[in-house]
Order: structure tokens, then sequence, then C-alpha cells
């Protein structure tokens, strides 16, 4: 192998399902946002104050009380008009006043404010983590050991991932690749999901959020540096990188094995539901699905659940040691059982219809945050292939 050279890779990634990476930011209705004609209309507050602004000491009094809906006229709702931002197929449940909605990622260009929609690359990357360290477990044959597992919830795996990865970041196995964040897209591939939590036997709670729509096509760069394994590397103060660089150069089929497994741990649960057979319906086809070489389907973003996270599903693999987690870190709140399904919850983008009198019907429509990737190598050591 030679030495100073990176695999560069070039990466599509298709949504499958509303995918939702948040920001962190809660848009408020009336003041972030507004719907009409059943859409979702995002409101740029500077061009709708600039409008409307006044000399008038008590007008300005009255407009800075004032949600910015309020402010505005019928005729103003032109997808193309200063007052909105973007505009989004779909609504929320609730149109009432302060109503939340949950923001998707974007990103401001330099001196404009076209609300481009990007995936960041430290997601991918990270669902890549996460379905190596589910391989390495096997491959270096790790077993449920409590005085592995760190007293904080939060790092609970650190010991794990440090055995698979390397004993700091200097030496992490992810030091070696490198995702790019992909090229920005237009706003219009975004949707308003109506999301539920959906419990075992009940329903949780509803949630609004911002998500990109299914068929949407990111394109980002990755690179495996390779100098990094070389044996200059190892030559200067004995630098070695934890984990194997197999896991690195198999992630097309590593990607495979443990989506099979997922999908089908996430068919079972809905086909255990009795609202719940659209959704078995898409992950028996998914298991299913024919893909070209290069290709994988992977769980991105918010919705993925707690067993979608590193190690989640591995950790819980024998019964007794789940059974000490969940009491241990005190995730089994509510009427849990010993003995129950865990997780019992799943995020699912649900339809909402109305009767004629007003009342909602919500059944289970989509899982979050499914996609298709495609690796494709473009050059190897430094040379094209």
């Amino acid at each position: 192998m030679s030495e100073n050279n990176y695999d560069t890779l070039q990466i599509t990634v298709m949504t499958l399902t509303p995918l939702h990476i948040g920001t962190g930011r809660e848009l408020m209705q009336g003041y972030d946002y507004c719907v009409y004609n059943k859409q979702t209309w995002r409101l740029n507050e500077d061009a709708i104050l600039h409008a409307r602004f006044s000399d008038d000491p008590k007008e300005i009094e009255r407009l800075a009380k004032t949600p910015l809906s309020d402010l505005l006229r019928t005729d103003d709702f032109v997808p193309t008009s200063d007052f909105f931002r973007y505009v989004i197929p779909g609504q929320p449940r609730s149109t009432k006043p302060g109503s939340i909605l949950r923001e998707q990622v974007k990103q401001k260009q330099i001196k404009t404010a076209r609300d481009e929609v990007f995936l960041p690359g430290s997601s991918l990357k990270g669902a890549l983590r996460t379905i190596i360290a589910w391989q390495a477990w096997r491959d270096l044959n790790l077993q449920p050991d409590r005085a592995k597992l760190d007293n904080r919830p939060k790092f609970a795996a650190r010991n794990y991932e440090r055995e698979i990865f390397g004993g700091d970041p200097n030496h992490d196995l992810l030091r070696a690749l490198q995702v790019s964040d992909s090229a920005p897209i237009a706003p219009d591939c975004l949707m308003l999901a109506n999301v539920k939590v959906l419990m075992a036997g009940k329903e949780g709670s509803p949630i609004e959020v911002e998500a990109i729509r299914k068929e949407t096509r990111f394109k980002l760069s990755a690179k495996i540096d390779r100098q990094l394994f070389s044996e200059w590397a190892s030559k200067r103060n004995n630098f070695r990188l934890g984990g194997a660089e197999g896991w690195l150069e198999n992630l097309v089929a590593i990607g495979r094995a443990h989506a099979q497994e997922r999908m089908r741990v996430q068919r079972e649960f809905y086909e255990k539901r009795a609202n719940g057979a659209v959704i078995a319906d898409f992950y028996r086809k998914m298991e299913r699905l024919a893909l070209k070489e290069g290709q994988f389907l992977v769980q991105l973003g918010w919705g993925g659940g707690w067993d979608s996270k590193t190690l989640g599903s591995r950790l819980t693999a024998n019964d007794d040691f789940k059974e000490w987690l969940i009491q241990n870190y005190r995730m089994g709140k509510g009427t849990r059982q010993k003995g129950d399904p865990f997780p019992r919850s799943r995020r699912a983008a649900v339809s909402v219809t109305r009767d004629q009198q007003g009342r909602t019907t919500e059944k289970p429509g989509a899982a979050m945050g499914w996609v298709l990737v495609e690796m494709k190598q473009i050059t190897k050591g430094g040379l094209d292939v």
C-alpha cells in the first residue's frame, strides 16, 4: 500500500421516508410560521415588519404585541412574496397560536437567506459509526459486562467504544474517515410531518416537525486517509489507529447486514400493532429490496429511537442484561413491567384525516429517517479507479 494517499468516495443519499435532522430550534405558530390553505408558510419577520412600519409610537407598540401572521392579509399569501421565506406542503394538527414546530437543518448563505437544506456529514458519519460498532461487537466477541459500563447514562458504552475504535480521539478509527456536508438544495424539498410517539398498545405524544420529503437526493463526498494505516504512521511515535481498517473497507456489506437485522426488528414491532400494517409492509418491501453495487440502507436523524444508537441493539440482546440496564439507568418509565418489550416506543409520521364534524383520525404512515446510501469509489490510494 502506498503512503500519503487517500481513497475518495462519491456518496449519494436518497430519502425513502421523511427525514428530520433538527437544529434544536422550535418555531412558534403566528411568529415564525402560519398555516394557510393547508400549507405551512415560514414567515419573513424583517419583510413583514418593514412593510407595516409606522412612525406612530402607539402603532409601533401595537405591532410589537401582535403575532406576525395577524399582520398579513389574504392576498399576501403568494409563495413568491417577500413576506415568506419558503412554503411547505402540509399543516400541523394544531393551528392555534403558540403551537410548536421543530425546525429542519438549513444553511444560510453569506449575504443571503435562501434557507437551503443540507445533510450534515456528521449525521451520516454517526450512522456509519453505529453500524461499524455493531459489526465490531461480533468480530471482537464482546460480551455484556456491567463493569465496563459508565454510571452516567450518556456515556454508558464509552469503554466499549474505546475498545472498538481506539483509546482516545487521536487514535479513533474514524479519524481516518472524513465525510463532507452535502451540497445544499432548495427548501422545496421540505414537508410538514405530523409525528407521533407510538407505544406498545397505546398512543403517545404528537410532535410536528419540518422534514425532508422522500426521494430527495443529496450529494456528499468522503475520504479514507490510508496514510494513518501506513508503515510511515506506525514508525512515527509508534502511532496506530484503533479498530480494523477492514471495517472501513467493507462499509457497504456491514451496512447491509445491519439494516437487515434492524428492519426485521422494526417490522415485528409494527406487525403486532392493530394500525401498523402500512409501516410493517414498508419494512417487508425493504427487506426484499434488490440493491445495486455500492448500495445499503440506513436510518438517519431524529426518530430512530434508543436502539438505533451505538451498541444499543447489542447491549439489549441478552434479556437479563437488558433488564439490569433498564433498571440501573432508569429507562423503563411508566407502567413497564419486567419482560415487557424494550424499547417499547417508536416515532412515526402519521396521516391525519378529518371528518365533516372536524374529528381527526390518525394512522401510522411512515417510519422516520430511512435512506438509501450509494457509495462509489473514485480513487484508491490516490489513483483513479
